[in-house]
């Protein structure tokens, strides 16, 4: 099992992000919230935000978009191959310690991925 989050897995480009936002179905969290395209035309992919809305502090939103990324990394074999998501926080995941926001994003993955068909 690969656990590297490789350059060619991220959704990188302002269109690849248009267009998980306006096919992609939308999947509702405690904290986090996601849009989710299968049979895209890549590999799987994935994309983080966490807006000036979550927190004003940069240094806050980074540790986020950190955090976020790795509880990807190591779970990202729950999605399947042909699949883009973008994962975007919500205000309340301030409130949140790292094992809240993982078992959320968990909860998530399982649902997008029993979803598939």
């Amino acid at each position: 099992m690969d656990l590297s989050f490789k350059k060619a897995e991220k959704l990188r480009k302002n269109s690849e992000f248009l267009k998980v936002y306006r096919q992609g179905k939308k999947h509702y969290g405690r904290y986090l919230l996601i849009y989710v395209v299968f049979k895209s035309e890549y590999l799987r992919k994935a994309g983080f935000v966490v807006s000036k809305k979550v927190s004003k502090k940069a240094v806050i939103r980074n540790r986020l978009k950190r955090q976020l990324r790795e509880i990807y990394r190591i779970n990202k074999h729950i999605l399947p191959e042909n699949v883009s998501i973008i994962t975007i926080a919500k205000p309340d995941i301030l409130k949140a310690d790292y094992n809240e926001i993982r078992e959320d994003y968990l909860e998530l993955l399982k649902k997008i991925s029993d979803s598939d068909n």
